[in-house]
């Protein structure tokens, strides 16, 4: 299924045509390697598979946007990563905003499979990690399921090696408390 011609060129010039093209083709190369990278990253940022979705698509649609302007064509991932992470700060920042002025849900009990031990561990660590502070989630979540470097990290969440030590060192203690010492 080719999708060359998925996103438009309309109103442009020859030359302009030629352009978007040519980025058209790029952005459909990245999301065909990377979407499921990037939307792995954003479930275990948000917890959501919906809100994954959205902010990865989210942060394709940037790079389409902006791919004509990136100053290294090469670190397409790398931006997709950091508009990722931004993205779901931001999210984070609304949905408890949100939470503040809603009356709490009760769930439904979960059927017998999803009482599986293999979910309860699962399930465990996410609510754990959905308890850490957003920049200190983020980069657990960098280190641990992409394992990036420090400097990686720091790139990604545009701040200092230093502080990414720092984040680290709280989301491991956090975890460890949380989860009673088996992080």
């Amino acid at each position: 299924m080719a999708m060359e011609g998925a996103l438009p060129t309309v109103g442009l010039s020859g030359g302009e045509e030629a352009v978007r093209s040519e980025v058209n083709a790029a952005v459909v190369r990245a999301y065909t390697e990377h979407y499921v990278a990037v939307a792995r990253l954003a479930y275990l940022l948000v917890g959501d598979r919906t809100q994954a979705e959205d902010l990865a698509h989210e942060a394709f649609a940037r790079l389409h946007a902006k791919y004509d302007r990136l100053k290294d064509k090469d670190r397409t991932l790398a931006y997709l990563r950091t508009t990722v992470v931004n993205q779901a700060r931001s999210a984070g920042r609304r949905d408890r905003t949100a939470a503040r002025h809603q009356a709490p849900v009760e769930r439904p009990a979960g059927s017998a499979e999803e009482v599986a031990v293999a979910r309860i561990d699962r399930d465990v660590v996410l609510a754990a990690l959905a308890e850490l502070p957003p920049r200190q989630r983020a980069a657990i979540v960098l280190r641990h399921y992409l394992r990036m470097t420090e400097g990686e990290i720091a790139e990604t969440m545009g701040c200092k090696v230093g502080t990414v030590r720092t984040h680290l060192k709280r989301a491991n203690l956090a975890l460890t408390s949380s989860l009673g010492g088996q992080a």
